[in-house]
């Protein structure tokens, strides 16, 4: 089985795609969550990011 690997910038697009087609079906709570698991997401990324202070 070989491992596959998504970037960052490939999980926003896929999300914001989710976010798209949750507004097209006229599911504006599903939309809701997604966002909220995508700025989530956001966060951790920034804080990985970012030198550890000591």
């Amino acid at each position: 089985m070989s491992e596959q690997r998504v970037t960052f910038e490939q999980v926003i697009a896929y999300a914001q795609a989710a976010m798209d087609g949750a507004d097209a079906l006229n599911q504006p709570l599903a939309g809701n969550h997604i966002a909220a698991g995508l700025e989530i997401l956001r966060a951790a990324h920034q804080r990985a990011g970012e030198a550890p202070t000591a």
